[in-house]
């Protein structure tokens, strides 16, 4: 944090670090030794005077220290504020994360639409799904205990069990106050998604060959 804060201090940002713990969570997605840090930004005033008056703008870091297998990077190139090169998580590997969370997620009285958008949204743009990372996470989480690999029927299996699972009204509403038209979730149910299923692509990662 001390290379953020000077980092921040450097474009006349002032930084207050609120740094936290958490204990058990009943969650597969988010680990017990997660480590969360909300960093509170206080904008110079030539940014702050283009915004609301007393806006926070809350940024929160999450560090996994007990990351899964098999997680593949690209470098990307940043022109502004100035040139920096940035390590980022491939697609494919986002999408791995995004679908342990859709098919993993143990809220027992809530059920998180927005990983189901994240669903639709990786597919429609032709995500493929790295299917080795995907078992990774899922035999860490213990969703994925057999002694072979994890295969392309084995998720759409998953997939299809977990739709059923689904109450679909309390999903869409979940996601309503985040798009701009309500009615776009209209079709929201197990026909729909059962068909982003259908073409959900898997590849097997550079390193698995």
């Amino acid at each position: 944090m001390r290379g953020l804060r000077v980092e921040l201090e450097a474009f006349g940002f002032t930084v207050d670090v609120q740094e936290k713990h958490e204990g058990a969570v009943e969650s597969a997605f988010v680990k017990a030794d997660t480590r969360i840090l909300l960093v509170r930004l206080g904008a110079p005033a030539d940014v702050a005077g283009r915004t609301a008056a007393n806006r926070i703008v809350r940024v929160k870091l999450e560090t996994d220290t007990d990351p899964p297998a098999g997680i593949e990077t690209e470098v990307r190139i940043l022109l502004e504020p100035f040139p920096v090169s940035v390590r980022l998580v491939t697609l494919p590997c986002i999408f791995a994360g995004k679908l342990h969370a859709t098919l993993c997620r143990a809220w027992k009285t809530r059920v998180k639409g927005r990983d189901w958008y994240d669903l639709v949204f990786l597919t429609a743009r032709s995500v493929p799904v790295d299917i080795h990372h995907l078992e990774a996470r899922l035999r860490q989480s213990g969703h994925w205990v057999v002694d072979r690999g994890f295969t392309d029927d084995d998720l759409r299996a998953m997939v299809e069990e977990r739709i059923a699972e689904v109450d679909w009204r309390k999903a869409a509403d979940d996601v309503a106050p985040f798009v701009r038209d309500p009615r776009s979730l209209d079709l929201w149910g197990p026909e729909l998604f059962r068909d982003v299923a259908r073409r959900i692509r898997c590849i097997d990662s550079p390193r698995a060959g």
